[in-house]
């Protein structure tokens, strides 16, 4: 009993307890991983693992998030896991994002229960297909427009946009996923000093004052580079010499192929302005070229829950 009573207190219980009761409050109907029929596998991750699943009271279709408890705190995901929760909740309901519905946990499990969206990614997509046509990219553009202006309303920043962070539905519309790098900022100027995603898509100034709200623009633009090239804009042998290729952004733009439009090229360019205070903001970019004839606010009605 005493050495029970000791574990309870020790670092590794109390960042258990942390992330349980962190999960507690978001929990709108209890539910436990008995409520559900695992079906099938879907994907593994260094924390865990994602199944389809139907809910037996009603046969709905989720897709669930299974962090084992012990990986989340060897690997220092404590607070990315709290912050994916958190802002996933804020977002409840938003156009172009993925619905979390509940969170529980068991003794050895965190359970994240989600919208299942069974198209793939659009890096799966890519590899099909190659380069998309502009048409196609202009499509997913404005929901991904969408997406982020509605974290940015609540000063969410993602900091891990790309296509593998993008499903899509079989309606074909999207959803961004995976906020574990998400952070909430105090302010639309706030800046972190974190240094979180993944390399090719790093923001210049994530090497310098920090990513704010204007990084995920950044993000954006090497996401539509990639759809409409069919190839990253920085790449390399080594994460130096991909950070290398961006830092040299601040100096020296980057080329865009020939090949794409004229009004492809000016978004590419707008969104992979080096300059965070100089990229384009949102409002900008709805009223490119590139998005001529786009209603933006009917736009928004494909982004729910289909």
């Amino acid at each position: 009993i005493l050495l029970a009573r000791r574990e309870q207190h020790s670092p590794f219980f109390l960042l258990l307890f942390l992330i349980a009761s962190q999960l507690n409050y978001v929990i709108m109907e209890k539910r436990t991983i008995e409520d559900f029929e695992v079906l099938d596998f879907i994907g593994q991750g260094s924390y865990g693992a994602v199944r389809k699943a139907r809910e037996i009271e009603n046969s709905k279709i989720f897709a669930i998030k299974q962090l084992r408890k012990t990986s989340v705190v060897k690997y220092k995901q404590v607070e990315n896991t709290r912050r994916e929760k958190e802002n996933l909740f804020l977002l409840r309901g938003s156009e172009f994002i993925i619905e979390l519905f509940y969170t529980f946990q068991d003794v050895s499990f965190l359970y994240f229960v989600l919208e299942y969206v069974p198209g793939g990614d659009l890096l799966q997509l890519l590899q099909r297909t190659g380069a998309l046509d502009e048409e196609i990219v202009r499509d997913y553009a404005v929901e991904l427009v969408i997406a982020i202006e509605t974290m940015q309303k609540h000063n969410i920043v993602h900091r891990d946009i790309k296509p593998e962070n993008i499903l899509l539905t079989e309606q074909n519309h999207l959803r961004l996923i995976d906020f574990g790098c998400s952070r909430k900022l105090n302010s639309e100027d706030e800046c972190v000093r974190e240094f979180v995603g993944t390399a090719n898509y790093l923001p210049p100034e994530a090497f310098d004052k920090g990513t704010g709200l204007p990084g995920d623009l950044w993000g954006l633009g090497c996401t539509l580079f990639q759809l409409l090239v069919g190839a990253k804009p920085f790449d390399g042998d080594s994460e130096y010499l991909v950070f290398q290729a961006i830092k040299k952004t601040i100096q020296h733009p980057l080329e865009i192929p020939e090949g794409l439009s004229d009004a492809a090229k000016e978004l590419l360019r707008g969104l992979l302005n080096p300059d965070p205070q100089q990229r384009m903001t949102i409002s900008e970019i709805q009223q490119l070229d590139f998005f001529a004839g786009v209603e933006w606010e009917a736009r928004k009605s494909d982004g729910k829950n289909e």
